[in-house]
């Protein structure tokens, strides 16, 4: 609602707000009160999001995580332009270098696929290599 009175509002008191984030949120005593560097501002931060919210840490192992990707880029529609062998390959090629992937989500793997079609069969492993392991 601007000044004038104009717009709406919505109650949001029966609202559950559901975010899901990458980062795991601090706790209170992770973040060192009188350390003034970025990394323990970022702390406090986090710790101060976590304090005001109901959090649920989901942590999933490699097997869980990789499990979700391959029914998605499989089962359930992704990668569209790939065919089951190709889908495969990239899965395959996630899975065998899974601790060195600068990311592991099904973004990931539909960027895998753009580059497999732009690079061609031949050199994509040099490709995957450059764009995606740290």
């Amino acid at each position: 609602m601007t000044e004038g009175r104009q717009g709406f509002t919505v109650d949001t008191s029966n609202f559950t707000f559901v975010i899901t984030s990458n980062i795991k949120l601090a706790f209170d005593d992770s973040a060192e009160e009188g350390d003034d560097s970025k990394k323990a501002a970022r702390q406090r931060h986090l710790a101060a999001i976590r304090g005001r919210c109901e959090t649920k840490d989901l942590d999933m192992n490699k097997e869980e995580k990789w499990g979700n990707l391959a029914f998605v880029t499989l089962e359930d529609g992704a990668c569209n332009s790939c065919d089951e062998q190709q889908k495969v390959f990239i899965l395959d090629y996630i899975w065998n270098n899974w601790d060195n992937m600068t990311e592991t989500s099904i973004r990931t793997v539909e960027k895998m696929a753009r580059a497999l079609h732009l690079e061609g069969e031949e050199n994509i492993k040099d490709a995957f290599d450059a764009d995606f392991l740290k």
